[in-house]
């Protein structure tokens, strides 16, 4: 066999293995999405969970984690799909409230009007936070005001999914450097995107400065998910 053959067949084999391997991740997705619909009964169509959004399957573990261990109080950073996902959560609890911070005046406006929409406005409320500078370990980071009266109060769980990658790198980062004295004993915290390099350098970080973090196994993702809980 001449070498050009031999690369166009490990090309094709490979091509054949990319395609596979899409097909598995849209048909995980898809599972995903038919088991938070048997969940969930949404009184409105749910928005797409494709693109920059949460993943269907990242919302059905976050679903579930916030019913078996009746989370009230959430704080959330980066509105959107999993704003409305978390709502439902509480409002089949019967209670809890989630606060929301986001940036970006369009997602605001459009997280809201989702909200409105399932008629879940009494769980959740997406409120605007400018990027300030966020001194941390003597780096300045881009990362959500902490100048909101609504965070005064303590979390039972915080979703971190912002800012964006792009802000700065380790965008992520300040979350817990910023909001972990916020979280409660035995509370969660659930970081989005955690395949991404950066994601999985804060993870590494937050579990070598707070020891009372622990990571919480949950099933793979598309994105990937990563859950530690504060014994």
């Amino acid at each position: 066999m001449s070498n050009f053959q031999e690369n166009i067949e490990n090309k094709i084999e490979l091509e054949t293995k990319q395609i596979y391997r899409m097909i598995q991740s849209e048909f995980r997705q898809l599972e995903s999405l038919l088991n938070l619909h048997s969940l969930i009964k949404p009184v409105h169509p749910l928005p797409s969970f494709r693109g920059w959004t949460i993943r269907a399957d990242s919302a059905v573990i976050i679903y579930s984690l916030i019913k078996e261990r009746g989370v009230k109080k959430i704080l959330e950073l980066g509105s959107g799909a999993s704003s409305l996902i978390m709502a439902y959560a509480l409002q089949d609890l019967g209670q809890g409230n989630i606060v929301s911070l986001e940036h970006d005046k369009k997602y605001i406006q459009e997280s809201r009007s989702m909200i409105d929409k399932h008629g879940l406005d009494r769980y959740c409320t997406v409120h605007y936070s400018p990027l300030v500078e966020t001194r941390v370990e003597d780096i300045v980071y881009k990362f959500y005001s902490t100048d909101h009266q609504h965070l005064d109060d303590l979390f039972d769980m915080i979703l971190v999914d912002g800012p964006p990658a792009p802000t700065n790198p380790m965008a992520r980062f300040p979350a817990l450097p910023v909001f972990y004295e916020k979280l409660r004993k035995g509370g969660l915290v659930i970081l989005d995107d955690a395949r991404r390099k950066d994601e999985k350098m804060a993870v590494k970080k937050w579990l070598s400065t707070y020891t009372e973090l622990k990571n919480l196994s949950v099933p793979e993702t598309e994105k990937g998910i990563s859950v530690l809980v504060k014994n």
